[in-house]
């Protein structure tokens, strides 16, 4: 919750040196980043919002995250961005 992904980072190498899992909380893009970063890291959590149960977008059929194509931390989408940041904004494909 604090220091960002540098303070998880850290957390997640400390977690490490004693052989302890560092599991990353929430199913926003920089969590989705920092879970493949994370070599102790074991599961991805996704917020469950409708009954019944859809996965995101983000999760396949057989429920793996896979890393983004494009550069760097994308921008969430549905926002009004300049167009000069189109480029960055993640566009994600509904089930």
């Amino acid at each position: 919750m604090r220091g960002g992904i540098t303070g998880a980072m850290r957390t997640a190498h400390l977690a490490d040196s004693f052989r302890l899992r560092a599991e990353v909380l929430g199913d926003e893009i920089p969590s989705r980043h920092l879970a493949m970063a994370i070599s102790n890291t074991t599961y991805y959590e996704s917020l469950i919002t409708a009954n019944p149960v859809r996965p995101k977008a983000e999760v396949d059929a057989e429920g793996f995250v896979h890393a983004p194509t494009g550069p760097g931390i994308a921008l969430p989408a549905g926002l009004d961005y300049p167009a000069a940041l189109e480029p960055y904004v993640e566009v994600l494909t509904e089930r």
